[in-house]
Protein backbone atom coordinates (compact mmCIF):
# COMPACT_ATOMS: atom_id res chain seq x y z
CA UNK A 1 0.00 0.00 0.00
CA UNK A 2 1.57 3.22 -0.95
CA UNK A 3 1.55 6.00 2.01
CA UNK A 4 0.64 9.72 0.55
CA UNK A 5 3.29 11.57 2.63
CA UNK A 6 3.18 14.91 1.31
CA UNK A 7 2.02 17.44 4.01
CA UNK A 8 -1.30 19.09 3.45
CA UNK A 9 -0.58 23.15 3.57
CA UNK A 10 -2.17 25.13 6.28
CA UNK A 11 -4.98 27.96 5.50
CA UNK A 12 -2.06 30.01 6.34
CA UNK A 13 0.35 29.13 3.47
CA UNK A 14 -2.51 28.45 0.79
CA UNK A 15 -3.20 31.97 1.56
CA UNK A 16 0.27 33.19 1.12
CA UNK A 17 0.45 31.04 -2.21
CA UNK A 18 -2.46 32.69 -3.03
CA UNK A 19 -1.65 36.15 -2.54
CA UNK A 20 2.13 35.87 -4.54
CA UNK A 21 0.22 34.36 -7.35
CA UNK A 22 -2.32 37.21 -7.60
CA UNK A 23 0.65 39.87 -6.98
CA UNK A 24 2.74 38.17 -9.50
CA UNK A 25 -0.34 38.21 -12.44
CA UNK A 26 -0.93 41.87 -11.29
CA UNK A 27 2.60 42.85 -11.43
CA UNK A 28 2.48 41.48 -14.79
CA UNK A 29 0.08 43.18 -15.98
CA UNK A 30 1.26 46.63 -14.40
CA UNK A 31 4.75 46.05 -16.16
CA UNK A 32 3.28 44.90 -19.56
CA UNK A 33 1.20 49.10 -19.23
CA UNK A 34 4.69 50.72 -17.90
CA UNK A 35 6.45 49.10 -21.12
CA UNK A 36 4.34 50.86 -23.52
CA UNK A 37 6.66 53.67 -24.75
CA UNK A 38 3.35 56.47 -24.83
CA UNK A 39 2.53 55.44 -20.89
CA UNK A 40 5.20 56.66 -17.79
CA UNK A 41 4.56 55.89 -14.69
CA UNK A 42 3.15 58.89 -13.65
CA UNK A 43 0.22 58.59 -15.46
CA UNK A 44 -0.68 55.70 -13.74
CA UNK A 45 -2.41 54.17 -10.52
CA UNK A 46 -4.27 50.82 -9.64
CA UNK A 47 -7.00 50.64 -7.75
CA UNK A 48 -9.54 47.65 -6.26
CA UNK A 49 -12.97 48.19 -8.21
CA UNK A 50 -15.16 48.22 -4.74
CA UNK A 51 -16.32 51.61 -4.04
CA UNK A 52 -15.92 52.99 -0.99
CA UNK A 53 -17.61 55.99 0.25
CA UNK A 54 -18.10 57.52 -3.27
CA UNK A 55 -13.87 56.24 -4.02
CA UNK A 56 -11.58 53.06 -4.72
CA UNK A 57 -9.78 50.96 -2.58
CA UNK A 58 -5.94 51.43 -3.31
CA UNK A 59 -4.58 48.28 -3.95
CA UNK A 60 -1.56 47.31 -0.88
CA UNK A 61 -0.38 43.75 -2.83
CA UNK A 62 -2.42 42.44 0.64
CA UNK A 63 -5.30 41.82 -0.68
CA UNK A 64 -7.04 39.19 -3.01
CA UNK A 65 -9.64 40.56 -5.64
CA UNK A 66 -11.24 39.60 -8.69
CA UNK A 67 -11.35 42.80 -9.91
CA UNK A 68 -8.79 45.71 -10.67
CA UNK A 69 -8.69 48.70 -11.98
CA UNK A 70 -5.86 50.58 -13.74
CA UNK A 71 -6.44 54.43 -13.83
CA UNK A 72 -4.54 56.35 -16.81
CA UNK A 73 -4.55 60.42 -15.99
CA UNK A 74 -3.49 62.35 -18.66
CA UNK A 75 -4.34 66.08 -20.22
CA UNK A 76 -4.17 64.53 -24.22
CA UNK A 77 -6.90 62.71 -25.71
CA UNK A 78 -8.60 60.02 -23.53
CA UNK A 79 -10.20 58.42 -26.40
CA UNK A 80 -6.82 58.10 -28.22
CA UNK A 81 -5.13 57.02 -25.36
CA UNK A 82 -7.46 54.26 -24.86
CA UNK A 83 -7.22 53.00 -28.43
CA UNK A 84 -3.31 52.85 -28.12
CA UNK A 85 -3.60 50.50 -25.22
CA UNK A 86 -6.20 48.28 -26.53
CA UNK A 87 -4.05 48.17 -29.43
CA UNK A 88 -1.19 47.19 -27.81
CA UNK A 89 -1.96 45.11 -24.84
CA UNK A 90 -1.45 41.36 -25.29
CA UNK A 91 -4.57 40.60 -23.83
CA UNK A 92 -7.89 40.05 -25.66
CA UNK A 93 -9.96 43.05 -24.35
CA UNK A 94 -13.16 44.57 -24.87
CA UNK A 95 -14.96 48.14 -24.63
CA UNK A 96 -17.14 48.76 -21.87
CA UNK A 97 -20.38 51.42 -21.80
CA UNK A 98 -20.51 51.14 -17.56
CA UNK A 99 -21.12 54.03 -16.23
CA UNK A 100 -19.99 53.05 -12.91
CA UNK A 101 -16.51 53.91 -13.74
CA UNK A 102 -16.54 56.14 -16.42
CA UNK A 103 -18.81 58.27 -18.97
CA UNK A 104 -16.60 57.77 -21.85
CA UNK A 105 -16.33 54.10 -21.47
CA UNK A 106 -13.11 51.99 -20.43
CA UNK A 107 -12.15 48.65 -21.59
CA UNK A 108 -11.89 45.39 -19.70
CA UNK A 109 -9.85 42.24 -20.02
CA UNK A 110 -9.62 39.25 -18.25
CA UNK A 111 -6.09 37.63 -17.40
CA UNK A 112 -6.08 34.12 -15.13
CA UNK A 113 -3.37 33.04 -12.66
CA UNK A 114 -2.34 29.91 -11.28
CA UNK A 115 -4.31 28.43 -8.49
CA UNK A 116 -4.04 26.96 -4.97
CA UNK A 117 -3.66 23.36 -4.66
CA UNK A 118 -6.71 21.61 -5.09
CA UNK A 119 -8.60 25.32 -6.40
CA UNK A 120 -9.82 25.86 -9.81
CA UNK A 121 -8.61 28.14 -11.99
CA UNK A 122 -9.06 31.96 -11.41
CA UNK A 123 -9.31 35.01 -13.02
CA UNK A 124 -8.81 39.02 -12.57
CA UNK A 125 -10.77 41.14 -14.48
CA UNK A 126 -9.01 44.49 -15.45
CA UNK A 127 -10.39 47.91 -15.77
CA UNK A 128 -8.37 50.50 -18.23
CA UNK A 129 -9.68 53.79 -17.27
CA UNK A 130 -8.76 56.90 -18.71
CA UNK A 131 -9.48 60.32 -17.20
CA UNK A 132 -8.13 64.08 -16.89
CA UNK A 133 -5.23 65.09 -14.84
CA UNK A 134 -7.17 68.63 -15.51
CA UNK A 135 -11.00 68.45 -15.98
CA UNK A 136 -10.89 70.89 -18.57
CA UNK A 137 -8.48 70.00 -20.70
CA UNK A 138 -10.42 69.11 -23.55
CA UNK A 139 -10.78 72.55 -24.34
CA UNK A 140 -7.86 73.27 -25.79
CA UNK A 141 -7.74 70.18 -27.80
CA UNK A 142 -9.06 69.62 -31.74
CA UNK A 143 -12.37 68.46 -32.35
CA UNK A 144 -12.95 69.37 -35.98
CA UNK A 145 -11.36 68.50 -38.96
CA UNK A 146 -8.99 70.20 -42.04
CA UNK A 147 -12.43 70.75 -44.44
CA UNK A 148 -14.05 72.70 -41.18
CA UNK A 149 -10.56 74.90 -40.63
CA UNK A 150 -10.09 75.16 -44.28
CA UNK A 151 -13.47 77.41 -44.45
CA UNK A 152 -12.53 79.14 -41.20
CA UNK A 153 -15.96 78.04 -39.64
CA UNK A 154 -15.08 80.22 -36.67
CA UNK A 155 -15.07 83.06 -38.55
CA UNK A 156 -18.79 82.72 -39.07
CA UNK A 157 -19.43 81.06 -35.89
CA UNK A 158 -17.30 82.38 -33.29
CA UNK A 159 -17.34 81.52 -29.76
CA UNK A 160 -18.15 78.20 -29.88
CA UNK A 161 -16.91 74.86 -27.80
CA UNK A 162 -17.85 72.08 -26.68
CA UNK A 163 -19.17 71.73 -22.66
CA UNK A 164 -18.04 68.93 -21.92
CA UNK A 165 -15.09 65.90 -22.62
CA UNK A 166 -18.14 63.82 -23.72
CA UNK A 167 -19.28 66.50 -26.06
CA UNK A 168 -15.62 67.05 -27.32
CA UNK A 169 -15.05 63.14 -28.11
CA UNK A 170 -18.46 62.82 -29.92
CA UNK A 171 -17.38 65.96 -32.46
CA UNK A 172 -14.02 64.27 -32.94
CA UNK A 173 -15.35 61.30 -33.87
CA UNK A 174 -18.08 62.26 -36.02
CA UNK A 175 -15.48 65.33 -37.78
CA UNK A 176 -12.60 62.19 -38.18
CA UNK A 177 -15.16 59.95 -39.68
CA UNK A 178 -16.58 62.61 -42.44
CA UNK A 179 -13.29 63.54 -43.37
CA UNK A 180 -11.82 60.13 -43.46
CA UNK A 181 -14.69 58.07 -44.63
CA UNK A 182 -15.93 60.58 -47.42
CA UNK A 183 -12.37 60.83 -49.10
CA UNK A 184 -11.74 64.53 -47.38
CA UNK A 185 -14.61 65.80 -49.17
CA UNK A 186 -17.92 66.85 -48.38
CA UNK A 187 -20.31 63.68 -47.48
CA UNK A 188 -24.09 63.32 -47.35
CA UNK A 189 -25.15 62.03 -44.38
CA UNK A 190 -28.15 60.17 -42.73
CA UNK A 191 -29.93 61.08 -39.23
CA UNK A 192 -32.45 58.34 -38.34
CA UNK A 193 -34.15 58.29 -41.84
CA UNK A 194 -33.63 62.04 -42.08
CA UNK A 195 -30.85 63.12 -45.39
CA UNK A 196 -28.12 66.10 -45.21
CA UNK A 197 -26.14 67.05 -48.39
CA UNK A 198 -22.73 68.28 -48.33
CA UNK A 199 -21.64 68.22 -44.83
CA UNK A 200 -17.88 68.52 -44.10
CA UNK A 201 -18.77 68.68 -39.93
CA UNK A 202 -20.22 69.07 -36.77
CA UNK A 203 -19.71 71.90 -34.75
CA UNK A 204 -20.72 72.98 -30.86
CA UNK A 205 -23.86 74.67 -30.75
CA UNK A 206 -23.68 78.67 -29.37
CA UNK A 207 -23.24 79.01 -24.97
CA UNK A 208 -27.17 78.57 -24.02
CA UNK A 209 -28.55 77.12 -26.94
CA UNK A 210 -30.33 73.65 -27.03
CA UNK A 211 -28.83 72.36 -29.88
CA UNK A 212 -25.14 70.41 -28.51
CA UNK A 213 -24.35 69.52 -32.12
CA UNK A 214 -24.75 71.23 -35.22
CA UNK A 215 -24.19 70.13 -38.81
CA UNK A 216 -22.70 72.58 -41.13
CA UNK A 217 -22.41 72.24 -44.76
CA UNK A 218 -19.76 73.24 -47.46
CA UNK A 219 -21.33 76.35 -48.05
CA UNK A 220 -20.76 76.84 -43.92
CA UNK A 221 -25.15 76.74 -43.51
CA UNK A 222 -26.49 75.65 -40.27
CA UNK A 223 -28.85 72.59 -41.38
CA UNK A 224 -29.19 69.86 -39.06
CA UNK A 225 -29.55 70.21 -34.94
CA UNK A 226 -29.09 67.57 -32.21
CA UNK A 227 -29.71 67.80 -28.78
CA UNK A 228 -27.46 65.44 -27.13
CA UNK A 229 -27.55 63.08 -23.60
CA UNK A 230 -25.20 60.65 -22.31
CA UNK A 231 -25.70 57.21 -21.11
CA UNK A 232 -27.78 54.60 -21.94
CA UNK A 233 -31.41 54.81 -20.45
CA UNK A 234 -33.71 57.50 -18.89
CA UNK A 235 -31.86 57.89 -15.37
CA UNK A 236 -28.65 58.38 -17.11
CA UNK A 237 -28.95 62.37 -17.61
CA UNK A 238 -30.50 65.38 -15.45
CA UNK A 239 -32.87 67.10 -17.43
CA UNK A 240 -34.22 68.38 -20.76
CA UNK A 241 -34.75 71.93 -19.80
CA UNK A 242 -34.27 74.58 -16.78
CA UNK A 243 -37.68 76.56 -15.92
CA UNK A 244 -35.85 80.10 -15.05
CA UNK A 245 -35.83 82.49 -18.14
CA UNK A 246 -33.08 81.88 -18.98
CA UNK A 247 -35.08 78.27 -20.81
CA UNK A 248 -36.41 80.88 -22.76
CA UNK A 249 -40.01 82.37 -22.34
CA UNK A 250 -42.25 79.51 -23.89
CA UNK A 251 -41.55 77.39 -21.44
CA UNK A 252 -40.61 79.60 -18.26
CA UNK A 253 -43.77 81.27 -18.95
CA UNK A 254 -46.05 78.51 -19.49
CA UNK A 255 -49.04 77.99 -17.48
CA UNK A 256 -48.03 74.71 -15.97
CA UNK A 257 -44.68 75.89 -15.12
CA UNK A 258 -45.50 78.75 -13.44
CA UNK A 259 -48.36 76.65 -11.12
CA UNK A 260 -45.28 74.46 -10.42
CA UNK A 261 -42.95 76.88 -9.76
CA UNK A 262 -45.49 79.00 -7.14
CA UNK A 263 -45.73 75.80 -5.76
CA UNK A 264 -41.96 75.06 -5.33
CA UNK A 265 -40.45 78.55 -4.70
CA UNK A 266 -42.80 78.99 -1.59
CA UNK A 267 -41.04 76.25 0.06
CA UNK A 268 -38.19 76.33 2.43
CA UNK A 269 -34.74 74.91 1.78
CA UNK A 270 -35.38 72.71 4.20
CA UNK A 271 -38.25 70.94 2.11
CA UNK A 272 -35.66 69.67 0.15
CA UNK A 273 -33.00 67.51 2.67
CA UNK A 274 -33.34 63.96 1.12
CA UNK A 275 -36.80 64.76 -0.98
CA UNK A 276 -37.56 65.84 -4.13
CA UNK A 277 -40.72 67.12 -5.86
CA UNK A 278 -42.12 66.66 -9.47
CA UNK A 279 -45.48 67.22 -11.15
CA UNK A 280 -46.44 65.51 -14.75
CA UNK A 281 -47.00 68.20 -17.98
CA UNK A 282 -50.31 67.81 -19.43
CA UNK A 283 -49.11 69.48 -22.63
CA UNK A 284 -47.28 67.80 -25.28
CA UNK A 285 -46.05 71.49 -26.82
CA UNK A 286 -44.32 72.30 -23.17
CA UNK A 287 -43.00 68.54 -23.32
CA UNK A 288 -42.10 68.68 -27.04
CA UNK A 289 -40.25 72.18 -25.95
CA UNK A 290 -38.22 71.05 -23.02
CA UNK A 291 -36.58 68.47 -25.17
CA UNK A 292 -36.14 69.74 -28.99
CA UNK A 293 -36.08 73.85 -27.55
CA UNK A 294 -38.16 76.54 -26.77
CA UNK A 295 -38.58 77.87 -30.28
CA UNK A 296 -40.35 74.69 -31.35
CA UNK A 297 -43.62 75.53 -32.69
CA UNK A 298 -44.64 72.76 -34.31
CA UNK A 299 -43.85 70.43 -37.06
CA UNK A 300 -43.85 72.95 -39.61
CA UNK A 301 -41.22 75.43 -38.12
CA UNK A 302 -37.77 75.38 -39.23
CA UNK A 303 -35.06 73.99 -37.48
CA UNK A 304 -32.83 75.62 -35.69
CA UNK A 305 -30.44 75.89 -32.66
CA UNK A 306 -33.50 76.56 -29.97
CA UNK A 307 -35.59 73.55 -32.54
CA UNK A 308 -33.75 71.39 -32.83
CA UNK A 309 -34.40 68.56 -35.47
CA UNK A 310 -33.02 65.56 -33.56
CA UNK A 311 -33.03 63.96 -29.69
CA UNK A 312 -30.22 61.16 -29.19
CA UNK A 313 -28.68 59.73 -26.46
CA UNK A 314 -24.97 57.61 -26.37
CA UNK A 315 -22.18 57.13 -27.95
CA UNK A 316 -21.88 57.88 -31.72
CA UNK A 317 -21.07 55.39 -34.66
CA UNK A 318 -20.53 56.44 -38.40
CA UNK A 319 -20.88 53.91 -40.74
CA UNK A 320 -20.07 54.41 -44.85
CA UNK A 321 -23.48 53.60 -46.93
CA UNK A 322 -22.17 54.36 -50.02
CA UNK A 323 -18.22 54.99 -51.04
CA UNK A 324 -17.45 58.22 -52.95
CA UNK A 325 -17.22 56.75 -56.72
CA UNK A 326 -15.45 59.69 -58.52
CA UNK A 327 -13.95 62.93 -57.96
CA UNK A 328 -17.06 64.89 -57.67
CA UNK A 329 -18.94 61.99 -56.46
CA UNK A 330 -19.63 62.22 -52.39
CA UNK A 331 -19.77 59.36 -49.87
CA UNK A 332 -23.20 58.57 -47.95
CA UNK A 333 -22.60 58.17 -44.09
CA UNK A 334 -25.21 56.96 -41.71
CA UNK A 335 -25.09 58.39 -38.21
CA UNK A 336 -26.38 56.41 -35.17
CA UNK A 337 -26.01 56.81 -31.48
CA UNK A 338 -26.31 53.94 -29.02
CA UNK A 339 -29.27 54.32 -27.02
CA UNK A 340 -31.55 57.33 -28.69
CA UNK A 341 -31.99 58.82 -32.20
CA UNK A 342 -35.26 60.55 -32.85
CA UNK A 343 -36.08 62.71 -35.53
CA UNK A 344 -38.35 65.76 -34.47
CA UNK A 345 -41.18 64.37 -36.50
CA UNK A 346 -41.09 61.51 -34.36
CA UNK A 347 -40.91 63.19 -30.71
CA UNK A 348 -44.12 61.93 -29.42
CA UNK A 349 -42.58 58.37 -29.17
CA UNK A 350 -40.43 60.26 -26.70
CA UNK A 351 -42.87 61.85 -24.64
CA UNK A 352 -45.38 59.71 -24.60
CA UNK A 353 -42.72 56.94 -23.13
CA UNK A 354 -43.48 55.83 -19.46
CA UNK A 355 -39.65 56.49 -18.64
CA UNK A 356 -38.59 59.66 -20.83
CA UNK A 357 -41.56 61.31 -20.48
CA UNK A 358 -40.86 65.12 -19.66
CA UNK A 359 -41.84 66.10 -16.24
CA UNK A 360 -41.36 69.07 -13.88
CA UNK A 361 -39.32 68.57 -10.81
CA UNK A 362 -37.06 70.20 -8.36
CA UNK A 363 -34.51 68.61 -5.90
CA UNK A 364 -31.69 69.91 -3.39
CA UNK A 365 -28.39 70.65 -5.12
CA UNK A 366 -25.33 71.90 -3.81
CA UNK A 367 -24.85 74.52 -6.99
CA UNK A 368 -25.62 77.69 -6.58
CA UNK A 369 -29.50 77.69 -7.64
CA UNK A 370 -32.96 78.95 -6.97
CA UNK A 371 -36.44 78.72 -8.12
CA UNK A 372 -38.34 81.63 -7.84
CA UNK A 373 -41.91 82.97 -8.89
CA UNK A 374 -42.59 86.41 -8.44
CA UNK A 375 -41.39 87.57 -4.53
CA UNK A 376 -40.64 84.39 -3.51
CA UNK A 377 -37.67 82.28 -4.26
CA UNK A 378 -36.21 78.71 -2.25
CA UNK A 379 -32.38 78.75 -2.75
CA UNK A 380 -29.70 75.81 -3.25
CA UNK A 381 -32.76 73.74 -5.19
CA UNK A 382 -32.84 72.85 -9.34
CA UNK A 383 -35.68 73.37 -11.04
CA UNK A 384 -35.81 71.98 -14.37
CA UNK A 385 -37.95 69.23 -16.64
CA UNK A 386 -36.47 65.89 -16.13
CA UNK A 387 -37.21 62.47 -17.72
CA UNK A 388 -39.85 60.78 -15.45
CA UNK A 389 -37.55 57.91 -14.40
CA UNK A 390 -35.07 60.51 -13.47
CA UNK A 391 -37.02 62.33 -11.13
CA UNK A 392 -40.08 60.02 -10.56
CA UNK A 393 -37.74 57.16 -9.14
CA UNK A 394 -35.99 58.59 -6.65
CA UNK A 395 -36.00 57.02 -2.61
CA UNK A 396 -38.23 59.96 -1.71
CA UNK A 397 -39.77 61.79 -4.44
CA UNK A 398 -43.25 63.12 -3.87
CA UNK A 399 -45.86 63.83 -6.81
CA UNK A 400 -47.67 67.12 -6.71
CA UNK A 401 -51.41 67.48 -8.09
CA UNK A 402 -51.85 70.68 -9.18
CA UNK A 403 -54.82 71.56 -10.67
CA UNK A 404 -55.32 74.53 -13.22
Amino acid sequence: MVVDTKEKKSTKELKEERLKSFNNTVGGVKQTLKDMKFVSPSMMQLFYLKKINGSVWRSNGKIVKDSMTFLFRTNKSRHELLNEISDNIPYRNMWSNKRTLSGLGHLEFNVPYEPCEGEKLKTIKFHIVVKYKDKNAFRSLPYTNALLEERKWKTKFPNRGPDTSDEHQILKTINDEIYHKGGESPVDITLDGESYSNIIGFIPGPSGAHADFVGVTEDMEEVCFLSHKMGSNAKHFQQYSGISSQAGDAIHTDHETEKFREVIASKNEQDFDNQSFSQDIRSSDLQTRAVLGPEWNGGGTKSGINNCSHFMQGNVSIRRSESKRSLKGKASLVINFSAMNIHAGSISSLINSSEYSPTLGARKTNENRTVTFGVNQVRNVRGGIFSSAYIKERKTNIELSIDE
